[in-house]
């Protein structure tokens, strides 16, 4: 096997573009990625391929500080995955951790604890789910628009309650701020949404990393004292319509696969388990 870094996005996915689309629900999370990193360069981006006889077996992207994503479609990876722990274990990247499908997460992280010498603990089971049709829009009243400029000030606080019920842990100043950068961005870029009742917003979701074929849902956001009325479910199930007409074959999104309220949610509005991923954090 034989592993490779590439200088740019544009060389990385002349490479992998092709491979990773054929299956291109299951990489939505790698190729939104690269598609929007413009002309990012590896001096701060990873871009690495294993390739095995004339074709390849793995493809990964790291974008510092998060995890490094990896694919394969290898059924038993270990092999890929110990060539490109091995091949980065002699050049200067630091890996913080990994997040690909069940299988490959396990089979990097033995490989980076064994080439690296460290401990790895595992981290959120997530599943990613996959939608080429909605079965149910929900019968809440309201409806679905844009969010708006002026709603900055309240959706950075959802985004902050987003990000308090995924880590579990309460949120610091940076994440106030990082939160506010990232709501700004959206309603910049026109992604973010809300179910709207009375002329209020009541939950939140958005759309994100865009493909040729496939975009995902995220931000999925209802603050606690308006849990259970089925907001979530009629703003993403709006939402996931909205996508669809606009020309995208399907919609994915990741779940918390210990959240049954969710999962049940996106399973309800069609979304069907595409693959379980895990994450490892290394020492």
């Amino acid at each position: 096997m034989r592993a490779a870094l590439h200088p740019n996005v544009h060389a990385f996915l002349e490479q992998a573009q092709d491979y990773l689309e054929q299956e291109e629900g299951l990489n939505n999370l790698l190729l939104g990625i690269c598609l929007r990193l413009g002309d990012a360069d590896a001096a701060s981006v990873l871009f690495a391929t294993i390739e095995e006889d004339g074709g390849l077996c793995l493809a990964g992207v790291m974008t510092p500080p998060h995890k490094l994503n990896l694919y394969s479609h290898l059924a038993n990876p270990q092999e890929a995955a110990t060539a490109l722990a091995q091949h980065l274990c002699h050049t200067p990247w630091q890996v913080p951790g990994v997040l690909a499908t069940a299988p490959l997460a396990r089979a990097f992280a033995r490989a980076w604890e064994d080439a690296a010498g460290c401990d790895s603990d595992a981290g959120m089971r997530q599943g990613l789910y996959q939608l080429r049709q909605v079965r149910n829009r929900g019968s809440t009243p309201g409806s679905l628009r844009p969010a708006r400029p002026e709603e900055l000030e309240l959706l950075s606080e959802w985004a902050m309650g987003f990000n308090r019920d995924v880590w579990k842990k309460p949120p610091a100043e940076s994440d106030r701020e990082d939160a506010r950068r990232l709501m700004e961005g959206k309603l910049a870029k026109q992604d973010l949404y809300v179910w709207q009742l009375d002329s209020r917003p009541v939950s939140m979701a958005a759309r994100s990393r865009p493909t040729r074929r496939s975009i995902a849902v995220n931000l999925v956001y209802t603050p606690p004292a308006l849990r259970g009325r089925g907001y979530a479910t009629s703003c993403v199930a709006a939402l996931s319509q909205v996508l669809l007409d606009s020309g995208f074959e399907r919609c994915t999104l990741f779940a918390d696969l210990d959240n049954p309220t969710s999962n049940h949610i996106y399973q309800q509005i069609g979304y069907e388990l595409l693959a379980e991923f895990e994450e490892y954090e290394f020492a």
